[in-house]
């Protein structure tokens, strides 16, 4: 018997010198990812930024650009095109521009300005960072995949790395100091409510002029990928996650905010995808077996694309105001769709997509180059 009691005293030790790293590095995690967010600002005031008048523009151009991490390339080299084809930078080419997750990271860099004024990166600059210190926003050492078992006990990237990245972009500057109209999705878990912050004062609602940085961490941080972000706002609680789960692909959104600060015009819109991947014939039978462990697999993945589609049927098919609507987008291989893989083999192949995607819609893209110049 008492050898019984010896073995279990033994397992139960073994046990706990196996569960004790995992507990306290998820303890450690949890308190630096605090530690940073009290750095935050925390009581921003609202924006002070004025709407700029449009009333001499027949048309209100409005750029739209869909989530999905690394793949943000190939909108990347899109918008690099449209600067080359118009002699012009992006945040002269729309009057009003949305994007979510990487969306947002671009609509945001293309329109910080530097110290002359203009913008600080062109697109071909975005492209680069993209290609260059995509690693630094996805990093995660060897310690940190095995103590989340590569995400699925905790966020599988860590998120220091990233917030210097976007300090260093971004140089201390506030979220209404950019040069053109931005709107970035997020989605607040603690209220379960979809926001939009909005980067100018318009009357009748106050939306908080979040330091950039910080707003990005938010604003890109897709569930079970990052942390999500916490702010203590004039002691409201925001919690923060990317805001994929409702506005994957932002069209509906752009156009709708259009309408209300720009009313009785005629719009062009245009909406750039992250990639469409192939068909998987082979789920059209797996799926019938399939329990909640195979489904809780294919959930998001399953709701960001739904929705991404959705809302392209709806702006192409039921908007009953003057749109004109450009959409660009390529299909790409199933054979890998992972938003995170930042090798330098997917980071080429992901290049090739974004040529691939300009020279398929070559003569679409130069017609809306010569439209987006006289507005």
């Amino acid at each position: 018997m008492r050898a019984k009691w010896i073995a279990i005293a033994y397992w139960m030790i073994a046990l706990v010198i196996l569960v004790a790293p995992f507990v306290i590095y998820h303890v450690q995690q949890k308190y630096a990812v605090l530690a940073l967010y009290s750095h935050f600002d925390q009581n921003p005031g609202p924006a002070n930024r004025p709407l700029p008048s449009k009333e001499d523009q027949e048309y209100i151009r409005i750029l739209a650009i869909e989530s999905g991490g690394v793949y943000g390339i190939l909108p990347a080299h899109v918008l690099e095109y449209l600067e080359a084809q118009t002699g012009r930078r992006i945040n002269d080419l729309f009057d009003l521009m949305v994007g979510t997750c990487t969306g947002a990271l671009q609509t945001v860099l293309l329109t910080t300005p530097g110290k002359d004024g203009q913008p600080k990166f062109t697109a071909k600059e975005l492209l680069d960072i993209y290609n260059t210190d995509e690693k630094k926003l996805f990093y995660h050492p060897w310690y940190h995949r095995l103590l989340t078992l590569n995400g699925v006990i905790g966020p599988k990237y860590q998120t220091t790395a990233r917030y210097a990245l976007f300090q260093k972009c971004l140089d201390g500057l506030y979220f209404d100091q950019l040069l053109n109209n931005v709107v970035i999705p997020a989605y607040d878990v603690r209220s379960q409510n979809p926001m939009l912050f909005l980067n100018w004062n318009q009357p009748g609602r106050e939306d908080t002029n979040f330091e950039l940085a910080s707003l990005l961490m938010g604003a890109v941080s897709p569930p079970g990928v990052f942390p999500s972000v916490i702010f203590g706002l004039h002691g409201k609680r925001l919690v923060l996650v990317d805001g994929t789960l409702f506005a994957d692909n932002p069209s509906i959104v752009a156009v709708l905010l259009a309408m209300s600060i720009y009313p009785n015009k005629k719009y062009i819109l245009v909406t750039l995808g992250t990639g469409v991947t192939e068909e998987t014939p082979h789920l059209t039978t797996e799926v019938l077996n399939w329990g909640e462990l195979q489904w809780s697999k294919q959930l998001l993945p399953t709701i960001y694309k739904s929705n991404a589609k959705f809302n392209t049927m709806l702006v192409q098919k039921m908007f009953p105001v003057p749109l004109d609507l450009y959409y660009f987008n390529t299909r790409v291989s199933a054979f890998d769709t992972q938003l995170d893989n930042v090798s330098q083999w997917n980071i080429e192949r992901l290049n090739r997509y974004g040529k691939q995607m300009v020279v398929e819609n070559q003569e679409r893209l130069a017609e809306l180059a010569s439209r987006l110049v006289q507005p």
